[in-house]
C-alpha cells in the first residue's frame, strides 16, 4: 500500500472471467481508494479522474480498468506500472546512475506524447489540462515507458480545430 494525496493505492491481483465463464490469466492492478473527507475535494477528484481517464486511450497514459462507487467506497482500478514512479526512480541512486541518456530522453518523449494527446486529440474532442504533472505522477511500465497518472485535478476543455 502506498499513501497518496487523497487516499491509498494498493497492488492487487484481479482475476477476470471471459465470456465463456473461464478464469483468464490474473492481472496485477493498482487500486486507488479515495478516502472520505469533510470537504468535497476527494469525491470531486474521483469523478473528475473517472470522467477524464475513461476517455484517454493512449500508451503513455495509465489505463483505467474499472471503478466502484458503492456504499461509501470510491475505488479506481488501473493497470499496474511495474517499475513504480519516476519520483522513486530518481530518488534511488542506483537506478538513476544506471539510466542512459537515451532512456531519459525516451521517458521525456513519452511524457510529451501523453500530454500532447491529453491537450489536443482525445476521442471526444475535449482536451484536458492535467494540472499536477510531477515525477510522482509519472509511472514507469515494464519496459520503463513513461505513463501519466493521477488526473484528479484535471480540467476538461474543448479543442477547436
Amino acid at each position: 500500500m502506498v499513501q497518496g494525496g487523497y487516499g491509498e493505492v494498493y497492488k492487487a491481483e484481479l482475476k477476470l472471467r471471459s465470456k465463456d465463464d473461464h478464469l483468464n490469466t490474473p492481472n496485477i492492478v493498482a487500486i486507488k481508494r479515495i478516502t472520505s473527507r469533510k470537504d468535497t475535494q476527494g469525491i470531486e477528484g474521483f469523478f473528475s479522474e473517472l470522467d477524464v481517464v475513461s476517455k484517454c486511450k493512449h500508451p503513455n497514459i495509465v489505463s483505467l480498468i474499472g471503478f466502484c462507487f458503492e456504499d461509501g467506497e470510491t475505488l479506481l482500478v488501473y493497470e499496474f506500472a511495474t517499475n513504480g514512479s519516476l519520483d522513486e526512480c530518481l530518488r534511488n541512486i542506483d537506478t538513476t546512475s544506471n539510466l542512459t541518456w537515451a532512456q531519459r530522453l525516451k521517458m521525456c518523449i513519452d511524457i510529451a506524447q501523453g500530454l500532447k494527446y491529453m491537450h489536443t486529440t482525445m476521442e471526444d474532442k475535449k482536451g484536458m489540462i492535467h494540472r499536477d504533472i510531477k515525477s510522482a505522477n509519472i509511472l514507469l511500465g515494464k519496459n520503463s515507458e513513461a505513463k501519466i497518472a493521477d488526473s484528479g485535478l484535471s480540467k476538461v476543455h474543448y479543442v477547436y480545430k
